[in-house]
């Protein structure tokens, strides 16, 4: 229950994800909490061919950058299932809405760098690199 509260406090609604682990890691002196987690779900059919020949076939690992909170920075490793097609011997990943495929910075994150651009920052000049620097 904590777990699906953390989530819930990240924005994060993706009732496939499920986290596995939590923790609070060290990086050249900068606090991280790391979440990890599994997103898997059934699948019916194939994507390429509609065959419903389907098996799990292992996972791919994605780590993504997400919004802070309270001042505090996560990351969520994410174990996406992989699936295989028996028929077309073609493979897919499980898809979330929390980050863009291909991508690690999930998309409440981007938003909160276009509403800090817009709102301006106090520090420095308010320039792209102060907006980053919040963000290291």
């Amino acid at each position: 229950m904590i777990m699906d509260n953390t989530l819930e406090l990240l924005g994060i609604n993706d009732s496939n994800i499920k986290i596995t682990r939590f923790s609070a890691e060290s990086v050249n002196g900068e606090k991280r909490n790391v979440i990890e987690a599994r997103l898997t779900y059934n699948v019916d059919r194939c994507p390429y061919c509609e065959s419903e020949k389907i098996v799990r076939n292992g996972s791919k690992i994605l780590h993504t950058r997400l919004t802070e909170l309270h001042q505090e920075r996560f990351e969520m490793k994410l174990y996406k299932q992989r699936y295989l097609c028996r028929e077309c011997l073609k493979t897919w990943s499980a898809r979330t809405d929390i980050v863009e495929e291909g991508h690690t910075l999930s998309h409440q994150l981007k938003r909160s760098v276009l509403h800090m651009a817009r709102e301006g920052i106090q520090d420095t000049e308010g320039t792209l690199a102060a907006v980053s620097q919040g963000f290291r």
